[in-house]
């Protein structure tokens, strides 16, 4: 009769010995998924906090906090100016000069070059209303004069409420009755 015990002089002392009674012990899987469901358990609990942390501020910033919009200067004063209606019968070059309050820009080109364009006055940083003045001349002739107009600004801040910078801007469009209307 065959003997069906393995008593420990006939076990093998060699782990890489292919007669070894190995083959029939399953691995514990129970204690192997517990060690990866700790591991991931471990990592979820670590990114909680930052998750908690991080989403209170994206969400200010979306409910009014201040964003930045491109490059923007410290803010000032623009004015567009539309000279569509002067210089539609003007061929050739032009001189114009633009005025914000008592601070004047000079323009040279063709007249195809200004019907439409703005200028900024930096200096000019927290005003209601500005004084725009605008003289268009060609070869020495002048074409479109005009007294100083008050013109009334709007009030822009382009990263949102309450945020820097803060611009102040208004058109204004020349007709050929020779009147700076506010648009």
């Amino acid at each position: 009769m065959t003997e069906l015990t393995n008593t420990p002089e006939r076990q093998s002392r060699d782990p890489m010995n292919s007669d070894s009674d190995t083959r029939g012990v399953r691995p514990n899987l129970k204690r192997h998924w517990n060690r990866r469901w700790r591991r991931y358990l471990f990592a979820l609990l670590a990114l909680i906090p930052a998750i908690l942390l991080t989403l209170p501020a994206i969400f200010a910033m979306r409910q009014g906090g201040c964003h930045l919009v491109g490059y923007i200067p410290d803010g000032g004063t623009t004015v567009e100016f539309d000279l569509r209606q002067v210089l539609a019968n003007v061929p050739g070059p032009v001189v114009v000069w633009a005025c914000l309050d008592e601070s004047c820009v000079r323009h040279l080109g063709s007249s195809d070059r200004w019907t439409y364009f703005q200028d900024m006055n930096a200096a000019l940083t927290d005003p209601e209303t500005v004084d725009v003045r605008v003289v268009v001349r060609d070869h020495g002739r002048v074409v479109f004069d005009h007294a100083t107009r008050l013109v009334e600004l709007d009030e822009e801040q382009p990263n949102g409420p309450g945020c820097e910078p803060t611009f102040f801007s208004a058109g204004v469009r020349a007709t050929p009755e020779g009147d700076l209307i506010q648009q």
